[in-house]
């Protein structure tokens, strides 16, 4: 029989640091290859808008619009020369046609029968409908001015229009009127407080009156913080920020131009 050589226990061991060391060894010399992300999506640098153009190419195209009364593409033209420019960066011939005044004999006339603040119902006309006599909201509001047709009876018989179908609130003639008499309406039961006015007319007095109350105290910032409707909060600050571009670039001053308030 062949006699068995045992290793002893200690030299066993040293052999097994030896392999582990020559493997360490071996992946050190070993080529790597690197792997590189991408980046995250938000991390990357946007690509210019494909949109932008310089200012005085936009002009001839507005006033094609205008007098072909295309106020869909005229809305999404102003649109998105909104979204890619700062408005106060623009020349003033082009905020002009940003802020334009369209309707502006009939919003001045009947703003001043029934003493409401005509720059105000144009910032609302321009947030609620930019200027299309067609427009229609989901939930079945018209007009420049997007009433529903309970409301717009409400106001009609204020104003002596009796019998207010769905169809004539398309007509810019009748919903100026109802508009106009509306804020009028609001102006006095808050005070003249255009941000009050704002929401209401997008909220509802009632719950205006309760953010009122809600306002941890007087000024509009603090009015704004008390408002629990995004919706609400932002229609405010659109209109607000329309009503001030209208007085920086109008002032109290006549309209140069406009449209007549005809279908």
């Amino acid at each position: 029989m062949k006699k068995r050589v045992l290793i002893p226990a200690s030299v066993a061991v040293l052999i097994l640091i030896a392999i582990v060391l020559a493997i360490i060894a071996a992946r050190q010399r070993a080529p790597r290859n690197r792997v590189f992300r991408a980046a995250p999506a938000e991390a990357r640098p946007k690509p210019p808008s494909s949109r932008l153009r310089p200012p005085a190419e936009w002009t001839e195209q507005f006033r094609a619009l205008e007098t072909a009364r295309q106020w869909g593409e005229l809305s999404d033209l102003l649109d998105r020369i909104a979204s890619d420019y700062m408005p106060e960066l623009l020349p003033l011939s082009v905020r002009q046609l940003l802020y334009p005044r369209y309707f502006y004999d009939s919003i001045s006339a009947d703003a001043k029968s029934y003493d409401a603040d005509p720059t105000l119902v144009l910032a609302i006309m321009r947030e609620e409908s930019r200027f299309n006599p067609r427009a229609k909201s989901e939930a079945a509001a018209r007009g420049l001015l997007q009433f529903i047709i309970t409301t717009a009876r409400q106001i009609g018989r204020d104003v002596g229009l009796v019998d207010v179908a769905p169809e004539d609130l398309y007509d810019p003639r009748v919903i100026i009127r109802l508009g106009a008499k509306y804020i009028s309406t609001l102006s006095k039961e808050f005070n003249n407080d255009h941000y009050a006015v704002a929401s209401s007319y997008n909220a509802g007095p009632k719950q205006t009156a309760l953010w009122l109350r809600l306002a941890p105290a007087p000024g509009d910032d603090y009015f704004l913080s008390a408002i629990t409707f995004d919706e609400t909060k932002q229609y405010v600050r659109k209109v607000m920020n329309s009503y001030k571009r209208y007085v920086e670039l109008y002032g109290d001053g006549a309209p140069s131009g406009g449209l007549r308030a005809e279908p």
